[in-house]
Formats: structure tokens, sequence, C-alpha cells
């Protein structure tokens, strides 16, 4: 996986290789981690129980991105394409 982001407790990451549907993101803590689609930002899996305001921030941080998510999850998804990156660690 890369990491896309970094928050105050956790990373933002998206699968390096063809993903299933829907488009979405990992968020990895120390105790907990949890799957977000990106147009809806739903928890579609969760293991642990992630803090509301760890929570909220994931939120917050992912609305203002959706964009940049979902072309970055398009990106590293593609068929066949060698991906190098390592130029947004700090978006």
């Amino acid at each position: 996986m890369v990491t896309l982001h970094r928050l105050s407790n956790h990373k933002v990451r998206i699968c390096m290789y063809p993903d299933h549907a829907p488009p979405h993101f990992h968020v990895v803590a120390p105790d907990w981690s949890a799957m977000f689609t990106i147009d809806t930002l739903e928890m579609l899996r969760v293991n642990g129980r992630p803090p509301r305001s760890e929570r909220e921030e994931v939120h917050a941080w992912a609305n203002e991105n959706k964009k940049y998510l979902r072309s970055k999850w398009e990106r590293l998804n593609e068929r066949d394409t060698e991906v190098e990156d390592s130029s947004d660690a700090n978006h």
C-alpha cells in the first residue's frame, strides 16, 4: 500500500495493485484500521474501535481531498501499469 497522507495518529493508504470496487482508501492507526469509500466516505470495514475524534479527522481530510483520493485510486489501480509514487507523501 502507498501512504498518501499522515494525520495525527494514523495513515491514509491506497493499495498499489488492481483492487476491488468500490473505489476506497484504508486508514491505519495503532489501535484500529478501516476501509472507507471515496465517494460517500462510508466505513466498509473496521478492525478495532476508532475514536470519534479520529473518524472525524479522517472524514474532514477525505472530504476535502476526494478528487485527489479518486485520482490516486484510479492511477494506482490501473492494470498492466508500473507505478512510482514517492512524490505525494506531503499531500
